[in-house]
């Protein structure tokens, strides 16, 4: 491979311009085809057609080489592979938003005028891509045992009167078509399968609270595999509820701390647009998800929090700045 000048960002995007990734013809149709190569262009964000992507960045020191705008360039594990199964899907001339990339994270001036628009860039996106990692060994079945738990359970009896989940004895007897979740003493493999998928990394990284919230259609990836949304979250809150899968999600992947895909479901289930919580209520909420730096634990939520100020979210500011003295500890740890 022929080393190239390192990429460097040109400049910084002002008022509503956001970078958007597109594949380069030649990079995915040439020769190598497992280098990916890329370019980033400048668009207006409330005229641009582009889909979002929602992932975890994983260990950025192992990182996949790339191209981006003809120069060499490093990107996380994660991005590479789910650019590549956009790329494999054949969206090639569709724009793509990804932090990572799309924002400079070395320039906390940009990261700020960025990560402020990022309720518009979710909201604006035709969709939100929300990558779950590669397909393994058991998924298709696992994938199949969600939707079809969730299409045998009627509309009128998934929900309470107050939009809450409904819990129910689904998952015991035959006449559903469902398999139980143990076999004797042991774990049913597709039920297994199903639990590694909900305890996935994405489940537990803060920010995808509003990235998800503010979808106005997220769609499921993992590998090659499409899951419905909807039917996941809602398994996600069962399995979170039966004692039974519970205990099978405990025996089947060992001591379970925090179980962050029930709690996500409920917030999804829960959310309107037009009557927001307060950041203190979404920060109780989400105590137990990932954060990077402490000052995402507010940046994350602001979003989807009401009665901050326009000017809230600031990456050149403290932790006492943006919180107040009371905040100089991490307030959820």
């Amino acid at each position: 491979m022929a080393n190239r000048e390192p990429f460097q960002y040109d400049s910084r995007p002002h008022g509503r311009q956001i970078r958007l990734l597109f594949a380069e013809p030649r990079g995915d149709h040439g020769q190598d085809s497992s280098l990916l190569s890329v370019r980033l262009v400048e668009a207006n964000l409330d005229t641009a057609v582009f889909d979002a992507l929602s992932y975890v960045w994983g260990d950025q020191a192992n990182h996949v080489y790339i191209t981006c705008n003809g120069k060499g360039h490093h990107v996380g594990q994660n991005l590479h592979a789910a650019r590549m199964e956009y790329r494999r899907r054949g969206q090639f001339g569709q724009g793509l938003w990804a932090d990572a990339i799309c924002i400079n994270q070395g320039d906390d001036r940009e990261k700020t005028d960025q990560v402020r628009m990022m309720r518009d860039v979710y909201s604006a996106a035709s969709r939100t891509i929300i990558w779950l990692g590669p397909v393994e060994a058991g998924d298709v079945e696992a994938i199949q045992l969600a939707e079809l738990a969730y299409k045998k359970c009627p509309e009128h009896l998934r929900y309470e009167e107050d939009g809450t989940w409904r819990l129910l004895s689904l998952f015991h007897g035959s006449d559903r078509g469902l398999p139980g979740a143990k076999v004797g003493s042991d774990i049913c493999p597709t039920w297994r399968s199903l639990f590694k998928i909900l305890l996935h990394p994405w489940f537990s990284r803060i920010w995808i609270v509003q990235e998800l919230l503010l979808s106005r259609n997220p769609q499921m990836w993992r590998g090659g595999e499409t899951i419905s949304t909807a039917a996941l979250l809602w398994m996600a809150n069962q399995v979170g509820e039966h004692a039974e899968l519970q205990e099978a999600i405990y025996l089947s992947e060992g001591s379970i701390s925090k179980f962050n895909a029930r709690n996500i479901a409920w917030c999804h289930r829960r959310f309107h647009k037009d009557k927001l919580d307060p950041l203190w209520v979404n920060m109780s909420r989400t105590m137990d998800m990932e954060a990077k730096l402490i000052l995402d634990r507010f940046f994350a939520l602001a979003g989807i929090s009401e009665g901050l100020p326009e000017d809230f979210v600031n990456y050149t500011k403290t932790l006492e700045e943006v919180g107040g003295s009371g905040w100089s500890h991490d307030p959820v740890r």
